[in-house]
């Protein structure tokens, strides 16, 4: 499990984030810490962050959620002057999901720091409707956004811990019909290269013609539309 504080912009994958070394960018109207380390840097380094990212339009920051005791009212205090602030958390499973980490969520979100997270899909650990639905509703009463689920990036060492493409798109598939769309992420391919973030998922447009369009439900019900005149 992971926290960070990031832009609202554009923050950088979890995937990436939870396997390269410290790495800090700065895109336009946003500023990302892509390190997952940012929470823990010391007080008068992060209140510096924030300050130096203050007048753009929005803010972002990254850190692990390893230390949910970093997330005191000290820092919440020195922190809040420089909203908007957004925090972006890393659980991947629902044990990750202590009483802890639950209180720093809710603390963070009690002092107007929105909370959202990233998960990235892992073979064996992760990768079942079971598993991710108890993360996300899990997520939710901490008062925690699921923004992401990632597929997970080419890295050295930790091939047995991808999944195929297929997988999370059958995944979401079958998620589209649990959970309410607070709790359901969007799942993202993070291009190699530093391309961007493509989202991915199930195809429900069965076909589109003048005046209709008949899409699939989750359910695999074939429904028609009446599309209006363009």
């Amino acid at each position: 499990m992971a926290t960070a504080l990031a832009s609202a912009g554009q923050p950088r994958s979890a995937a990436t984030a939870a396997s390269r070394a410290s790495a800090s960018t700065t895109t336009g109207s946003s500023t990302a810490d892509s390190s997952g380390r940012s929470l823990i840097e010391s007080l008068w380094k992060l209140v510096w962050k924030a300050a130096s990212a203050s007048p753009r339009p929005a803010s972002q920051a990254c850190s692990r959620v390893t230390l949910p005791s970093r997330i005191t009212g000290e820092l919440l205090r020195a922190l809040r002057p420089y909203h908007p602030l957004w925090v972006m958390t890393h659980f991947n499973h629902p044990k990750e999901l202590t009483p802890a980490s639950e209180r720093a969520c809710r603390r963070l979100a009690d002092h107007g720091f929105p909370v959202m997270n990233q998960t990235v899909l892992l073979r064996g650990i992760n990768d079942d409707t079971e598993t991710l639905t108890a993360l996300f509703r899990g997520l939710v009463r901490a008062r925690v956004r699921p923004y992401y689920l990632l597929q997970m990036d080419p890295v050295k060492g930790a091939s047995h811990l991808r999944t195929p493409f297929s997988k999370g798109v059958a995944l979401m598939e079958q998620l589209q019909g649990k959970l309410s769309g607070i709790a359901l992420p969007k799942l993202i391919l993070d291009t190699p290269g530093g391309m961007g973030k493509v989202p991915i998922g199930p195809d429900y447009l069965v076909e589109q013609g003048e005046g209709r369009v008949v899409v699939r439900t989750h359910r695999g019900v074939k429904v028609e539309y009446r599309d209006p005149p363009r």
